[in-house]
């Protein structure tokens, strides 16, 4: 009985490639999962499972991590409520989808 793959050989090996540049999976995977013709999490996936058997991995001199805010995506262009009063100066206020917040 013949296992088919959904991975080719030599698309593992050029992932293993890229695994061994060091750079980390989830940028790997973010640039690289429309090449390989599959989405995102799944190809993350197969990174990790490929990369606990994947030897000889340089050490990587760019960010680590990709620094993004779930909580706090400010709208543009908006302003504040009708009848919203406060005493005082704010240094800062962030609209958001649903709330803002007005920092003193």
């Amino acid at each position: 009985m013949k296992t088919s793959y959904f991975y080719s050989a030599s698309e593992i090996k050029e992932m293993k490639e890229l695994i061994r540049t060091g750079e980390p999976l989830a940028s790997i995977a973010d640039r690289e999962h429309s090449r390989f013709n599959a989405t995102r999490n799944a190809f993350y996936t197969k990174l990790i499972k490929l990369s606990r058997s994947t030897r000889k991995v340089k050490e990587w001199d760019g960010p680590k991590r990709r620094r993004t805010s779930v909580y706090a995506q400010p709208v543009e262009g908006t302003s504040m409520p009708e009848g919203f009063a406060f005493e005082g100066t704010p240094k800062k206020v962030t609209f958001c989808v649903d709330h803002f917040r007005v920092y003193f």
